[in-house]
């Protein structure tokens, strides 16, 4: 049984991370893009969310951004989500286009 996310008006980067599954950014940029966590004891590269604090949740297409794949080196998942899929699917065609 999946439960709802509810959106946060104020972002998914003011999220603590074992609250980041739990959630969609409510931003205009980043709309209903569900939040997606770092891996335990990492975080988001070079970036500070609010009060100057590591970030540790973001929104899904902010952390597949392909300008900036170390991003992804510390995301992890929430389950089964559409995450994962587009995580592989980033996966299986950067390894197509080094072939």
């Amino acid at each position: 049984m999946f439960l709802a996310r509810k959106p946060v008006p104020e972002g998914c980067d003011t999220l603590k991370r074992q609250d980041c599954c739990k959630h969609t950014d409510g931003r205009s940029e980043f709309k209903g893009d569900f939040c997606i966590p770092t891996r335990m004891g990492s975080s988001f590269p070079d970036v500070e969310g609010p009060m100057g604090f590591p970030i540790n949740c973001a929104p899904e297409t902010w952390v597949l951004d392909e300008n900036f794949p170390e991003r992804l080196d510390v995301a992890d998942s929430c389950g089964k989500t559409n995450f994962e899929q587009n995580f592989r699917n980033y996966y299986d065609n950067d390894s197509e286009r080094a072939h």
